[in-house]
């Protein structure tokens, strides 16, 4: 038939006899459009399967309602449900159903469905994809030369030039940054696929310019020497097409650059600019980089040093950009830079750097040592070990080493600056821990946005309700009004205040028993990014959480809820949570995971792979060598390990 085959469905518009005279609608069908885009509207608001299966029951009545559903239904509920399926991605697909529908002789072309249909059909097809584990698989080399590895048996990760990679993925370009290179490939498979593996553009970075890099030189290879103090820590993308990137340097260094394609020629060069050169006050190693959009359209960018010194820079449009820094101790105690030793901030980014190791490995953390002199301002000499940092509407959360690995910081905005309030943190795990990953959930999933999710050295996913974060004028309720005038109406003007609990349990964990390596990344995915995608620390694994059952939650658990150090069997097994393999005879972590509506891009030591669940749906005719693509999964719920499909048996999706 075509590729579209496995989102064709026969149209009952055919099987509908048509009398000799046209018999007037019911009643119902009397109503005006625009009181049947306020019934679409409720109904398609409703997240379980009611509002699909009640459009599609709609459908089936009548030629007339077919047609009503067809045009506005379906809009709805992939607007309101599947935000994150790109209808845009499916044009060529869609097109070809429309063809094959009208060569068909459907009766003029009146079986033809509308996109919107084709859309909602692909998203739940696509959804039992991910349950089924049915997908397409791909991997690549990256293509940074590495130096021979003198022990072979610790892995390539140990060699002495080995350097952490960093990943982003956009709807235009997929970026991978290795050593002072960033090496951009187009985003779809397909299009990799056309290029032989090959990128589009190789970069060569330098954290210490504040100007255009030029012209990228394509394919070839960089000569100039190679320095470890110029490699890229961190990399975080600003907008959906990645043509806006922020590189978080080992130097302290951070910057804003711009991707653009232009034509020299005949042919496309990759352009590169520095929009923004943010130097460091001190030569630390970037850990993580975080972005938020204010809605004042205003980027606010963090920045986190392994050695706890923070960074929040504001880039307006128009004024003049902000920058305010602290220095965070293992106690959380955060600092204002304003207010440490002169010493502390000696080492600007213009200053020759002190000599770096040539070994890269996080294992021994290329952070330098806190100086002496320093001691006092980090928590009496005890050294800051930080990861990772995640920008929210009102906090930043600091992942760190310690009892309490994750400090929340609420913040306040005025002409004058930002501020610091005190930290929330959360509850300790009754060891000295780590937090390497931190999320919350994307724009377009039904996931509240305020739920934090923390990737724990023990391997569980800890999530955390930040509206029990308050800043003084927010905490205000009728209860303080009570508390406040009562001194006064009493004749006692002492003033009272009610103290505010700054210890945050979790009110949901995530976890799997047959795997307790530490998260080093996390992200969200599928058709509703309700699924949570976990990067661990060892054998390229990836997990795979359903937390579709935290879409609806809204009431605040002040403490622990009973049973959070486990989950009951039945919705482990209703869920089918499972964990893969995603490369095979590899023992490394990884150190990226990206997902979307319908894949997981991830990066490893040594290779770039993806999973592609939309491929098996879309690309149905395409011969494929079955064995070669299958991946190794087991189910959490049994640990039976299993193989991969790539071909979808089941066709349940709207009518």
């Amino acid at each position: 038939m075509g590729r579209y085959q496995a989102l064709k469905e026969p149209s009952t518009s055919c099987l509908v006899h048509k009398p000799a005279h046209k018999p007037p609608p019911p009643p119902l069908f009397r109503l005006p459009t625009d009181v049947w885009l306020h019934i679409f509207a409720q109904l398609c608001q409703n997240l379980s399967q009611d509002g699909l299966s009640t459009l599609s029951a709609l459908s089936l009545t009548s030629k007339y309602a077919l047609k009503l559903v067809d045009e506005y239904g379906w809009k709805y509920l992939l607007q309101a449900q599947y935000k994150l399926v790109s209808i845009q991605s499916l044009d060529a697909y869609y097109s070809e159903y429309v063809q094959t529908e009208r060569a068909g002789g459907g009766m003029g072309g009146e079986s033809v469905r509308s996109k919107w249909w084709f859309a909602c059909r692909y998203a739940c097809l696509l959804q039992s994809c991910w349950d089924a584990a049915v997908l397409c698989s791909g991997t690549m080399e990256i293509p940074a030369p590495l130096k021979a590895k003198k022990n072979v048996g610790r892995g390539r990760r140990f060699g002495g030039d080995f350097a952490i990679p960093t990943l982003v993925v956009g709807t235009r370009w997929l970026i991978v940054g290795v050593r002072s290179e960033l090496f951009l490939y187009p985003s779809r498979p397909t299009e990799r696929a056309k290029l032989g593996g090959q990128c589009v553009a190789r970069i060569k970075l330098d954290s210490r310019s504040a100007t255009e890099l030029g012209l990228a030189m394509g394919r070839e290879k960089e000569k100039t020497p190679d320095d470890p103090w110029q490699d890229i820590t961190a990399l975080k993308a600003i907008n959906e097409e990645t043509s806006k990137v922020v590189v978080g340097f080992a130097d302290g260094g951070v910057q804003v650059l711009s991707i653009n394609l232009v034509k020299v020629g005949k042919v496309d060069k990759v352009q590169v600019e520095v929009l923004h050169h943010l130097p460091s006050s001190r030569r630390s190693e970037v850990a993580d980089v975080s972005i938020r959009t204010t809605p004042q359209q205003q980027h606010l960018i963090a920045s986190l040093s392994k050695r706890g010194l923070l960074q929040i820079h504001t880039v307006p449009y128009s004024t003049a950009l902000q920058t305010h820094s602290w220095s965070i101790d293992t106690d959380g105690i955060a600092i204002p830079s304003s207010q440490l030793p002169t010493s502390a901030n000696s080492s600007s980014g213009t200053n020759t750097p002190p000599p770096r190791p040539a070994f890269r490995s996080a294992a021994f953390n290329n952070a330098p040592l806190v100086h002496p002199d320093e001691s006092s301002v980090a928590g009496g000499g005890a050294a800051t070990r930080a990861w990772s940092v995640l920008l929210g509407p009102t906090w930043v959360a600091v992942g760190m080493t310690g009892e309490h690995a994750v400090y929340l910081y609420p913040f306040t905005r005025s002409e004058s600056g930002m501020e610091l309030k005190e930290p929330y943190y959360v509850a300790n795990t009754g060891q000295h821990t780590s937090v390497y990953a931190m999320a919350t959930a994307s724009a377009g999933s039904n996931i509240p946005e305020f739920l934090l999710f923390a990737g724990f050295y023990d391997g569980v996913v800890r999530v955390y309700d930040t509206r029990q974060l308050h800043t003084e004028p927010d905490a205000m309720d009728m209860q303080d009004l009570n508390e406040a005038l009562s001194p006064l109406l009493n004749g006692n003007y002492q003033r009272r205040r009610r103290r505010v609990r700054k210890e945050l349990d979790p009110i949901a964990i995530f976890r799997e028993d047959y795997d307790t390596d530490a998260i080093y990344s996390l992200t969200f995915a599928g058709p509703q990014s309700n699924l949570l995608i976990v990067g661990g620390a060892r054998h390229s694994k990836v997990r795979i959480f359903d937390v579709s059952s935290l879409r609806e939650y809204d009431v605040p658990l002040l403490s622990a809820p009973a049973g959070v150090q486990g989950r009951k069997k039945g919705a482990e097994e209703e869920r089918g949570d499972w964990t893969a393999f995603a490369l095979a005879n590899t023992d490394s972590p990884q150190y990226g995971v990206v997902g979307n509506a319908d894949r997981i891009i991830g990066v490893t030591d040594r290779k770039l792979w993806w999973f592609d669940f939309g491929l098996p749906l879309l690309e149905r005719d395409v011969e494929r060598d079955e064995d070669a693509g299958k991946v190794a999964f087991f189910r959490h719920r049994d640990g039976v390990l299993s193989y991969s499909s790539s071909t979808l048996h089941s066709s349940h999706g709207p009518a």
